[in-house]
């Protein structure tokens, strides 16, 4: 009978650092926890200090200490089913931490108190993911929604490539495998609101190239070589590729980096729209192609504009 009341004497002194980790995920700070679950209106050990510290003038008078581990034991799985990047994966993560430790100090003397708290917060929040982690292997490929291959194809710049005269996939190396990239959701108020015509001023993009998807709503336009403004209103089923600044480079000055802006809508109305920013790798070099003979001629070099210098 001893024996049993030792054995289970162990098994509940060793639930505490042992299951402390399942109770709050990875942002409990005592172990002391598991014992009573309402913690925060307990008054009987130092570790009131982080969760009932309003309660530390009712401790015994004098010092209360409190000392704890937690031995935490968590496996997190990511599963993607159907996912046409990736495909059915599960990734796990299995980390176990045997010391995280937490002192308390508490001290009482009549109707006020002083205390001490030391936590490891998080503790588990690194994680290894011997197999990798979906996040990584998405990065690049939730915008086309296929692999990081087909990049050139949704963007168009395999077409840019060929129409310079250049092996289709020239431009990969400035992108891949990890390009600079931005997807956003645009909305511009109507006018009331906006108080001005300008839904955003005249600029250039400095990517690689940004695909646009329209709204019904007209408003953005497309200034020529002249300085004339031309309205490009959206056609349904269709993207608007603007030429940005790394192409500007790559051509010297044979593609221009396109300058629009955007007019606000009419008061009472709002206009949406979804661009896609591709601009180069971080640590990537910019090629200056060599063009066809026939259209070297007409290369113009890069804009030099004091106000927006490329380089």
């Amino acid at each position: 009978m001893k024996r049993g009341l030792l054995f289970t004497s162990l098994i509940l002194g060793l639930t505490p650092p042992a299951a402390a980790g399942g109770i709050f995920y990875n942002s409990n700070q005592s172990a002391e926890y598991i014992r009573m679950f309402d913690r925060n209106s307990a008054i009987d050990n130092a570790d009131i200090v982080y969760y009932n510290m309003a309660g530390t003038p009712r401790l015994k008078a004098g010092w209360t200490f409190n000392f704890s581990d937690q031995m935490i034991f968590q496996k997190a799985t990511v599963r993607t089913i159907g996912n046409p990047a990736v495909g059915d994966r599960t990734y796990t993560s299995d980390n176990p931490v045997l010391i995280v430790p937490n002192f308390y100090l508490a001290y009482r003397k009549d109707g006020w108190s002083a205390f001490l708290g030391v936590e490891t917060l998080g503790a588990t929040a690194i994680r290894e993911w011997k197999g990798g982690l979906p996040t990584l292997d998405l990065m690049g490929k939730q915008l086309a929604g296929y692999g990081q291959t087909e990049y050139s194809q949704v963007i168009g710049a395999d077409a840019i490539a060929a129409a310079l005269g250049q092996d289709e996939k020239v431009f990969q190396d400035i992108y891949t495998p990890l390009p600079t990239q931005l997807l956003k959701i645009i909305r511009y108020p109507g006018r009331e609101v906006a108080q001005s015509s300008q839904g955003v001023g005249a600029h250039k993009d400095g990517g690689l190239v940004t695909v646009l998807l329209h709204d019904v709503v007209e408003g953005l336009r497309v200034r020529t070589e002249d300085g004339v403004w031309l309205d490009a209103p959206p056609i349904p089923g269709t993207f608007v590729i603007n030429t940005g600044e790394l192409l500007e480079l790559a051509t010297n000055g044979f593609v221009r980096a396109d300058v629009h802006d955007v007019v606000a809508p009419p008061a009472g109305v709002e206009r949406f729209s979804i661009a896609f920013f591709l601009g180069a790798r971080l640590d990537s070099t910019i090629p200056v192609l060599d063009l066809p003979e026939e259209l070297k001629g007409e290369k113009r070099g890069v804009t030099v504009d004091p106000l927006n210098p490329l380089f």
